[in-house]
């Protein structure tokens, strides 16, 4: 009787460690498909994000900013480094 209980001891406890690898692999595979589609995601907003900085660089070019003023009819002059804004507390060396 002793020994048929020990068994079905061993046996339970095998299962239960069988079950609980189970349960961490399939967690591992779960983890891991989350993962690449975040490293999925953040090259896609990598990717997104350089393209946002080149348009700015574009819209900010005074060539096309010259370009748009003349098509549009207006009479505006670009500003010059002296035009920028600067902070109250800047020293400006000159």
């Amino acid at each position: 009787m002793m020994r048929v209980t020990r068994i079905l001891f061993l046996f339970a406890s095998l299962l239960g460690v069988g079950m609980g690898l189970i349960a961490l692999r399939t967690e591992s595979a779960q983890t891991g498909y989350m993962l690449g589609q975040l490293q999925d995601e953040e090259a896609r907003l990598k990717r997104q994000c350089m393209e946002y900085q080149l348009e700015m660089a574009r819209l900010r070019n005074p060539v096309r900013l010259e370009e748009e003023n003349r098509r549009l009819g207006l009479d505006l002059e670009l500003p010059t480094y002296d035009d920028r804004l600067l902070p109250d507390d800047y020293i400006v060396d000159e």
